[in-house]
């Protein structure tokens, strides 16, 4: 959307697209109502779209609405109660995330699981989504331990044989919302904060916030770090205290946090992988050892100790 001009736009035929399916991670219907308004006048319908969940390790689509199956129906849902891993409706006054409808699951065995307990959740509640049945690849090629962890699963009541997606979600009426990544999850206080919701939520501060990168560092407490490009490349006359200020409100006044640190750095630096996920790991290694580059940071005398020290 931002790359296209109204030039490229006007040379382009959008109409005979029947079906735009997204399916790695979680679908934003933000991004997909700014998509189908930026490119209606070259003729893309809304209707177009497919909502769909399928991870790399099953080659069809788990679950999702093929043609004439109806309207997605997209659930707006209250923050603080995703936090608690619960599904509830919008409270006014607070902080609300519309989830896509990925609809039902399709000839696949899908179960939300607890990632520790192991034990299946009930509808409404969120959990790691684990999957089983004959279109769920058998493993890895020549990795025996990664096979065995990820696709020999077990709950608690003893069924076994699932894959372990990795995905974070919740069934609800019999629809698959997909809510995030396990390993990008932010546990803080007891809060389950999701990184992808932080990284977007900060980049509405300024049009100067490009790419960003939230995760969590320290063990027997964790603090929470963001780190932001800088759009273009001149960046002397931009307040930069300013900007992390407003960061850090903004932070404030959404999710009731206090980062340990805001870091920002030149466009570039955020490493992403061949799909476009942001290499979280890799920027949170990095940091610690102190090899992140910044252009202006604001930094908590507990994040700052933890450079250098490892993570202990």
């Amino acid at each position: 959307m931002r790359r296209v001009g109204d030039r490229e736009l006007a040379g382009l035929d959008l109409s005979g697209w029947e079906s735009a399916v997204s399916v790695p991670g979680p679908v934003r219907p933000e991004v997909q109502r700014a998509f189908a308004d930026r490119f209606a006048p070259a003729g893309f319908r809304p209707d177009a779209f497919r909502t769909c969940y399928g991870p790399a390790e099953v080659p069809v689509l788990v679950s999702g609405f093929g043609p004439g199956a109806g309207a997605a129906a997209h659930r707006a849902v209250d923050v603080a109660a995703l936090e608690r891993r619960e599904l509830r409706d919008p409270v006014p006054g607070r902080p609300a995330r519309t989830l896509a409808d990925c609809g039902p699951p399709v000839d696949v065995e899908l179960r939300i699981v607890d990632p520790v307990s192991r034990e299946v959740v009930p509808d409404g509640r969120c959990g790691e989504i684990w999957l089983r049945g004959p279109a769920v690849a058998h493993g890895y090629w020549n990795r025996p331990r990664e096979t065995s962890e990820t696709f020999e699963a077990r709950t608690a009541d003893g069924a076994h044989g699932f894959l372990r997606t990795g995905d974070l979600g919740a069934l609800s009426g019999g629809r698959l919302y997909v809510t995030g990544r396990l390993e990008d999850a932010v546990v803080l206080a007891g809060r389950r904060l999701s990184a992808g919701d932080l990284e977007r939520s900060v980049r509405q501060v300024s049009d100067l916030i490009g790419a960003g990168a939230a995760f969590g560092v320290g063990a027997e407490r964790e603090h929470v770090v963001v780190v932001l490009e800088l759009r273009g490349r001149n960046h002397y006359d931009v307040d930069l205290p300013a900007l992390v200020g407003a960061v850090r409100a903004h932070l404030a006044a959404e999710f009731q946090l206090t980062p340990g640190a805001v870091v920002l750095v030149r466009s570039g630096t955020i490493r992403r992988t061949a799909v476009g996920t942001v290499r979280r790991g890799e920027l949170r290694r990095l940091m610690l050892g102190g090899e992140l580059k910044a252009v202006h940071q604001q930094m908590g005398r507990e994040v700052r100790e933890l450079i250098g020290a490892g993570d202990a």
